[in-house]
């Protein structure tokens, strides 16, 4: 066959969610839920398959988001390899396609990688799916391709030119710039949670894709080829924190020339004990100056540290929460309602503390048992695994077993726990701008040049982003009590940076008049909104056509 690797995401449409979002846009599903009119919309790019096709020495290409027509007319031009990345409940359409490429392209081999794979794999393997598939690839994938094709194992991981994920207000459109750049500095993690596919799919342990020298590289191409356009990057990995000297290289490296803290920071992943033990050691000023803007941080359960759960054993989450606050870290809390050990008595209560960390961001799913981790083994052994359907398996999983509380019953408190973030604290984005302007605040103090000199300007243009959105938070607020937290919010930028240029205040109006008209047309049935629907892309790898400013891919939209 001429054409050698064709990597794809599974088809197009993806199954509903239980609250009719769709599954790609993480700001509206998951993190700004809730919100009202200020839930915010997002697009996320297949970024784990670019990883793959920039990383290997021959031409390939990946599907992102295919129809059933362009997966199919792509499977008859032949391909030695085809590769599908996805999750569990996407699995009905991946088997399908499976079959397809069977009967279509029989010589082809094919691959299905990613949380799938480790779904399949503990549901029977290749015994029982080995007439669709040749390999299940439940490990790091860019090692895996380059050995099936010959290929040096030990060449650096190249992530120069993924494409910009993006999110907005819904009421600018479904459409928003991209501004974030994914970046994997590494994958796994050796903490023991149970209920992690992560940590299970890589042997609970980390393997590191990026040194912080490399990452720092990567994040200098990236701001010196598209300088006015990146906002964050989004560092993949499990847990930063368990990893102190990692971050600790970052601060060195961003140290020696830390000019791009005014333009960009980065989204990591953390666990309440490890940053608090990385704070009592190095103080919470150095988690700044590591260029930290914003924590992923898994609260699960007030209680979780008495169940097993060490990551949450000795600190409190909410003191944690107001310290990385108070020096302009922005927190995207997870908290999980389910837990065999959450009565009744006790939920409710759990719930409330975790709204009073005030996390800027939320992610509010339902204990669920993956296949492939160490809760679905358990439970397997006692007869007791959920029987679920592939449709089934995700952070709203309708087959949860918890002995007191019906499925349905957690999901209206998950939907509740948004709305109550959402009633005491506003909009996630106006949590977004307290925390950037007690940033601008901390940095102005700080004895830290690189807190004063650097990071404060970003915390500045960030703040007067948001700002413009002021007036429309103002005119629909919930109630009283938000409606007050914006006014004092209001006269605390004021008192800190002086009133808004003409250009914000022109800014403001026109965001209000179209939080206006947005609130209008959705108050019909024809113009309420509608899952985010990503739009089909076909990106054709050269290796021979890159350079290391020009990115070795030509894409393609239909």
């Amino acid at each position: 066959m001429r054409n050698k690797l064709l990597l794809t995401t599974s088809v197009y449409p993806f199954p509903s969610l239980p609250q009719n979002e769709a599954a790609t846009d993480v700001m509206g599903q998951r993190f700004t839920r809730g919100n009202d009119i200020f839930t915010m919309v997002s697009h996320t790019h297949a970024i784990a398959l670019h990883l793959l096709a920039q990383n290997l020495q021959f031409p390939s290409v990946v599907l992102e988001y295919p129809r059933w027509k362009q997966f199919s007319q792509e499977v008859a031009k032949g391909y030695c390899v085809i590769g599908i990345s996805a999750y569990p409940f996407h699995l009905d359409s991946v088997l399908e396609m499976c079959r397809h490429i069977r009967k279509t392209s029989p010589q082809t081999r094919i691959l299905v990688g990613s949380y799938a794979a480790q779904t399949l794999k503990a549901l029977g393997g290749l015994e029982k799916y080995g007439d669709l598939i040749d390999d299940l690839v439940d490990e790091e994938g860019v090692s895996y391709l380059r050995r099936l094709f010959g290929e040096d194992t030990q060449r650096p991981v190249n992530q120069h030119f993924f494409p910009k994920n993006g999110a907005g207000m819904r009421y600018f459109g479904k459409k928003p710039r991209g501004h974030t750049v994914l970046l994997f500095s590494g994958l796994g993690c050796p903490g023991s949670c149970d209920f992690c596919s992560s940590s299970a799919q890589y042997k609970r342990k980390r393997i590191e894709l990026l040194s912080p020298k490399e990452l720092i590289e990567h994040v200098r191409h990236y701001l010196t080829h598209s300088p006015n356009s990146i906002q964050q990057f989004y560092l993949i990995d499990e847990d930063h924190f368990r990893f102190p000297e990692y971050l600790l290289q970052l601060r060195t490296f961003i140290g020696d020339d830390p000019s791009f803290l005014g333009k960009a920071d980065f989204v990591v992943f953390g666990s309440v004990d490890y940053i608090a033990r990385f704070a009592q050691k190095y103080g919470w000023e150095a988690i700044a100056e590591a260029g930290i803007g914003a924590i992923f941080i898994g609260v699960e359960s007030r209680t979780a540290g008495g169940h097993g759960y060490r990551k949450r054993h000795s600190y409190d989450a909410k003191e944690v929460f107001e310290q990385l606050h108070r020096i302009g870290v922005r927190t995207i809390g997870a908290w999980i309602a389910g837990f065999s050990f959450q009565t009744r008595q006790t939920l409710l209560d759990d719930l409330h503390y975790f709204i009073s960390c005030k996390p800027t961001y939320q992610q509010l799913s339902i204990f669920s048992a993956f296949p492939g981790t160490p809760l679905h083994a358990s439970l397997e052994e006692r007869g007791a695994a959920p029987r679920c359907q592939f449709s089934d398996y995700h952070f709203w999983n309708p087959t949860s077993s918890h002995p007191e509380f019906s499925n349905r019953e957690l999901l209206e408190l998950t939907d509740h726990g948004y709305t109550l973030g959402y009633e005491t604290w506003g909009p996630c984005l106006l949590r977004n701008l307290e925390v950037h302007l007690n940033g601008i605040q901390f940095c102005r103090e700080s004895p830290s040049a690189i807190l004063r000199n650097h990071t404060a300007l970003l915390h500045r243009k960030n703040a007067d982003k948001i700002y413009t959105q002021l007036r429309a938070m103002a005119k629909f607020a919930p109630n009283m009590e938000v409606q007050k937290r914006i006014g004092a919010v209001e006269q605390r930028y004021r008192d800190l940076l002086g009133g808004p240029t003409l250009a914000i205040r022109l800014l403001s109006q026109a965001s209000l008049a179209l939080a206006i008209l947005y609130k209008f047309k959705i108050s019909f049935h024809a113009f309420r909104w509608t899952p985010k629907v990503e739009g089909f892309r076909r990106y054709r790898y050269n290796p021979g056509i890159g350079t290391p400013n020009v990115a070795h891919y030509a894409v393609e939209r239909r």
